[in-house]
C-alpha cells in the first residue's frame, strides 16, 4: 500500500514543474546554443533529482528500491552545482568550463569512494566534503554572475545579469533548505518551490533574448504600492467624513427621512470630491515618484520641434553630427554618439563612414556585407539596438568583423536615416547617463528625429561633395601648373641636348678632318715623318673612340626609351662591379686629387644583374661624383643588406659635392635632362662641373628599374647648389 505524504506530493509537483519547463524549452526554437543545451540538461537532471527526493520518503516502497535512489538524492546537489557553475561560465563567455567539469567529476568520484569505505553517507567527513563541494561550485557560479553584473555598463546586459543573480540566489537558497535525507520539516519544504522558481527564472533568462527590466518592474511595484496606500487613505478619510456628517445629522431635530436624505447627499458629495481628486492626485504621485526614481521626463513633440529647428540649416557634416547628438543628449541624456554616412554599393552591402558627434568615438571606416541582418533591418526602417545584435537569433548571421566594429564603437542603438526610400545614414547613440535602457517611447522619438535629419544630411553631403570637387579641381590646376613648368624645362633640355650633342659630335669630327688634312698635305709634299705620322693617326684614333662612345651612348638611350635594351642577368657581386667601375676613373681621381672609399660591399650577398650594364651605371655615377665634387673632395660608395630573407641590398654613392636643387630632383631621371645651364657645357669628362650630354641620368634610371634587381644605386639629396659643401648622399645629375 503506497502512502503519499505531503512532502512526496510537493516533490512530485515540483518534478512536474521541471517537466513543464523542459517541454516549453524544447518547443522554443530548433537552433540551440551551447548554453541552451546545458539548461535543457540541467532541467532534466533537476527533475530526476527531485524524483529521487520523493522516493526517499515515499512510504510503502521496497527498501532495496529506495536504496538505489538514495545515491541519486545524496549526490544530486553536488552534480547540479557543478553543472550550474559550467552554465554560468558558458553564458557569460568565460573559459574554463571543461576544467570545472573535470574538477566536479573528481569530487563526485572522491565522495563515492569515501562513502564506500566508511559505509555511512551521513558520516561527518562525507557531510563536510559534500557541503564544501556544493558551496564551492554554487558560490563560484554566483561569483561569475556578480562579477559580470558589476563589470557590465550597458543596461540591458546588466538587466540580464540581474535575472541570473536572482535566479541563482533562489536556487542556492532552495537547495540549502532541502535536506539530503528526506523532507520532514515543513520549513524545508519551502526549498522545493524556491528552487523551482529560481530554475524557471534561469530558463526564462536563457531562452528569452528580451527580458523585462527588473528595475522598472520594481519601480512600478513601488509606485503602485504608494498609489494604493494613498488611495486607501483617501477612502478612509472619505468614509470618516461621511460617518461624521451622519452623526452630526443625528443630533438635529429634523425628521428621520430628512436626515437620511441629507446624509445620502453628503455621502454623494464626498464621493464626488473623491472622484475629482483621485485621478489628478494619482497622476501627480506617479509623476513625482518617476522624477524621484528615474529623473525628469520629456515632451516628445517639443523635443522633435527643437531638434528640427537646430539641424535644418546646417551644411557641415561635423557640425550636423555634433548638433544632432547634443540635442538628443539634452532630451535623453546620452553620453556619446555619432552620425554614420552610408553609401550603398551596386554589388550589395554598404560602405560606412563615421562622423563623431559627442564623446570619444573610434573613427574607422567599415562596411556592411550584402546579406547583413543589421543592414536589412536598417533598410526596412527599423531601429536596432546593440543588445538585439548580440542576443536576437535573427542577427546570428552577422559577420565577426562587422560585429567587432559595432562593438568597438560602443553604441547602444542604431537609428536609420532614409531619403527617398534609400538608407543614407545612421544615428548611432551610446548608453544613457542615467544607466536606463532605451524604451519604446525613446525609439519612437529617435525615429522621428532621424526623419528630420534626412534633409539636413543630404544638404551636408552635397556641400561636402562640392568642397571635395573644389579641392580636386584646385589640385588638378596645381598639378597642371607644375607639369607645365616641367614641360618647359624638358623642352629647353631637349633644345640644349641638340646643341650639346651637335657640339659633342662636331668636336671629334673636326679632329678627324684636321688630322686627315694634315696627312693629305704630308703625302702631297712627300714629307712623311714616321714619328709625326704615328702621332697623327693616334689623334684620329682618339677622336674616333670618343665619337664611338657618344654614338653608343645615344643608341643605348634610344633602346632604353623603346624598352628594347637586352639585359643578361647573372649572379654578380657588387664589390667586383664597383671595383671595375672605379678602375676606369683612377687617373681622373688622381688628377682631381679626390679620395674614393668603398665601404661594406664585400659583406653583401651576390645579386642577379647584368654585370656589363651595372658597371656602366656605376661608372656614370662615379664620373658624376668626380665632376661635381671640388678638387680634394671625398667620394664614398657604401652598401648595406636591407632584407636578408629577400636578399635586398642598398647601395649609396655619396660625395662632398655641390648637390642638386630640390626642384630638379624629380627631373634628373628624365631623358636628356641636365642640371644647370647649357652654357657651362664642357667636352671634358672630369673637369669640375663639366656637364655631359645628359645620358647619365637616363642610364641610372634604367639601372634602378631593370638592370639590377634589389640594387638601388644612389639616393636623392635635399640641398640646393647654393648650400655650403658638406658630407651628404647625392644621386645622379
Amino acid at each position: 500500500m503506497f502512502h503519499l505524504q505531503m512532502p512526496v506530493i510537493a516533490a512530485l509537483a515540483t518534478m512536474a514543474g521541471y517537466g513543464v519547463l523542459l517541454i516549453l524549452a524544447l518547443r522554443r526554437r530548433p537552433h540551440r546554443s551551447q548554453t541552451e543545451r546545458l539548461v535543457l540538461f540541467y532541467l532534466g537532471l533537476s527533475a530526476f533529482w527531485t524524483l529521487a527526493l520523493a522516493i526517499q520518503v515515499w512510504q510503502g516502497l521496497q527498501p532495496w528500491f529506495v536504496a538505489l535512489w538514495d545515491w541519486v538524492a545524496w549526490l544530486g546537489p553536488v552534480a547540479l552545482s557543478v553543472l550550474l557553475a559550467i552554465l554560468a561560465l558558458e553564458a557569460f563567455i568565460y573559459p574554463g568550463g571543461r576544467w570545472v567539469g573535470a574538477l566536479g567529476a573528481g569530487c563526485l568520484l572522491v565522495l563515492l569512494i569515501l562513502a564506500r569505505r566508511l559505509g555511512d553517507v551521513n558520516a561527518q567527513e562525507i557531510i563536510v566534503l559534500r557541503v564544501g563541494a556544493w558551496t564551492g561550485f554554487t558560490g563560484g557560479a554566483l561569483a561569475v554572475v556578480l562579477l559580470n553584473y558589476t563589470r557590465l555598463t550597458r543596461p540591458l546586459y546588466r538587466n540580464r545579469a540581474l535575472y541570473w543573480l536572482i535566479a541563482l540566489s533562489l536556487v542556492a537558497i532552495g537547495e540549502a533548505l532541502i535536506p539530503a535525507a528526506g523532507l520532514v520539516l515543513p520549513v524545508r519544504q519551502l526549498g522545493l518551490p524556491a528552487r523551482l522558481i529560481g530554475v524557471g527564472l534561469l530558463t526564462y533568462a536563457v531562452f528569452r533574448y528580451s527580458l523585462p527590466d527588473v528595475k522598472r518592474l520594481v519601480r512600478q511595484a513601488v509606485a503602485t504600492s504608494v498609489v494604493g496606500v494613498i488611495a486607501f487613505a483617501l477612502y478612509l478619510v472619505a468614509m470618516q467624513i461621511s460617518l461624521t456628517i451622519y452623526q452630526m445629522l443625528a443630533w438635529t431635530p429634523l425628521p428621520f427621512a430628512q436626515r437620511q436624505f441629507l446624509g445620502a447627499l453628503a455621502a454623494i458629495f464626498v464621493a464626488f470630491l473623491l472622484m475629482v481628486v483621485h485621478a489628478p492626485l494619482n497622476r501627480a504621485v506617479r509623476a513625482g515618484l518617476g522624477r524621484l526614481l528615474i529623473g525628469e521626463g520629456y515632451n516628445p513633440a517639443q523635443a522633435v520641434r527643437t531638434y528640427s529647428q537646430r539641424v535644418s540649416n546646417i551644411v557641415h557634416l561635423e557640425r550636423l553630427a555634433e548638433t544632432a547628438v547634443k540635442t538628443i543628449s539634452e532630451v535623453l541624456g546620452v553620453r556619446r554618439g555619432a552620425l554614420l554616412l552610408v553609401n550603398e554599393r551596386e554589388s550589395g552591402g554598404a560602405e560606412v563612414r563615421v562622423v563623431p558627434g559627442m564623446g570619444e568615438v573610434e573613427v574607422r571606416e567599415a562596411h556592411f556585407s550584402p546579406r547583413s541582418p543589421v543592414l536589412e533591418s536598417l533598410k526596412a526602417g527599423q531601429p536596432v539596438t546593440q543588445y538585439d545584435i548580440d542576443m536576437h537569433p535573427r542577427f546570428r548571421g552577422v559577420k565577426p568583423s562587422e560585429r567587432k566594429w559595432q562593438w568597438d564603437l560602443d553604441m547602444e542603438v542604431w537609428v536609420p536615416i532614409h531619403a527617398r526610400r534609400t538608407l543614407i545614414g545612421i544615428l548611432a547613440l551610446g548608453a544613457k547617463g542615467s544607466g536606463e535602457p532605451y524604451t519604446g517611447q525613446d525609439l519612437e522619438l529617435l525615429v522621428a528625429m532621424a526623419g528630420q535629419t534626412a534633409v539636413a544630411l543630404e544638404n551636408a553631403r552635397l556641400f561636402e561633395d562640392l568642397q571635395q570637387k573644389h579641392q580636386e579641381i584646385s589640385q588638378l590646376n596645381e598639378n597642371l601648373r607644375q607639369a607645365y613648368q616641367q614641360l618647359q624645362k624638358l623642352d629647353k633640355a631637349k633644345s640644349d641636348f641638340i646643341n650639346i650633342a651637335s657640339h659633342e659630335l662636331r668636336t671629334p669630327l673636326t679632329q678627324v678632318r684636321g688630322y686627315a688634312d694634315i696627312l693629305a698635305d704630308m703625302v702631297q709634299a712627300g714629307d712623311v715623318n714616321q714619328t709625326y705620322l704615328l702621332k697623327t693617326t693616334g689623334g684620329i684614333r682618339k677622336a674616333t673612340d670618343r665619337l664611338e662612345r657618344i654614338i653608343s651612348a645615344m643608341l643605348d638611350v634610344s633602346e632604353i626609351g623603346a624598352d628594347a635594351l637586352r639585359l643578361v642577368r647573372t649572379e654578380v657581386r657588387l664589390a667586383t662591379v664597383v671595383k671595375m667601375a672605379a678602375d676606369i676613373w683612377k687617373e681622373a681621381l688622381k688628377q682631381r686629387q679626390q679620395h674614393l672609399a668603398i665601404v661594406g660591399l664585400d659583406e653583401l650577398p651576390p645579386i642577379q644583374a647584368d654585370q656589363q650594364r651595372l658597371v656602366q651605371a656605376f661608372s656614370h655615377l662615379i664620373n658624376n661624383a668626380i665632376k661635381y665634387t671640388p678638387d680634394g673632395g671625398r667620394i664614398e660608395i657604401r652598401g648595406r643588406l636591407v632584407d636578408e630573407d629577400e636578399g635586398i641590398v642598398h647601395v649609396v654613392v655619396a660625395d662632398t659635392g655641390i648637390g642638386i636643387d630640390p626642384e630638379d630632383q624629380e627631373l634628373i631621371f628624365e631623358q636628356f635632362y641636365r642640371v644647370g645651364s647649357a652654357d657651362l657645357h664642357s667636352t671634358g669628362t672630369v673637369k669640375f662641373k663639366g656637364a655631359g650630354p645628359g645620358f647619365a641620368g637616363r642610364w641610372a634610371l634604367r639601372a634602378r628599374a631593370t638592370g639590377c634587381e634589389n640594387c638601388y644605386p644612389g639616393s636623392a639629396p635635399r640641398r640646393t647648389p647654393r648650400s655650403p659643401p658638406r658630407w651628404f648622399p647625392r644621386g645622379l645629375r
